[in-house]
């Protein structure tokens, strides 16, 4: 899928076709749809793993999303102030996703937990 945007891109900054360019942005936009749900159940799983909650994937997602709105607030109402706001949440949504780095990284918990059986540990 990566391929046909790359060639799209190149084409789009050759051309400067306004076309190309919304094709390039539909197809950038459902394969982030498209990989949206498997990412998400994926971190959950591996949350779940180590015995936290999905909930967990929160830590990275309301901040970066929160930034994202007072950026386009800020953009379009010309404050400033908020911008010291966005770039707090901008720091708190870097932190949040090395924090969740670390916890992917983390080994299972032994044995089963309440989410259920360690999959290392399941027999085949």
């Amino acid at each position: 899928m990566s391929i046909p945007i790359t060639i799209l891109a190149v084409l789009l900054i050759i051309t400067g076709s306004v076309t190309l360019k919304f094709l390039t942005i539909g197809l950038l936009t459902l394969l982030t749809f498209a990989i949206l749900i498997p990412s998400i159940a994926v971190c959950v799983r591996r949350l779940h793993d180590t015995g936290r909650s999905g909930w967990w994937l929160l830590i990275g997602f309301i901040p970066s999303m929160l930034n994202h709105f007072l950026t386009i607030l800020m953009l379009t109402t010309g404050s400033s102030s908020l911008g010291v706001i966005s770039m707090l949440c901008s720091i708190v949504g870097v932190v949040g996703g090395i924090v969740l780095i670390v916890f992917y990284c983390l080994d299972s918990e032994a044995g089963e937990n309440k989410y259920g059986a360690n999959p290392k540990e399941v027999e085949a």
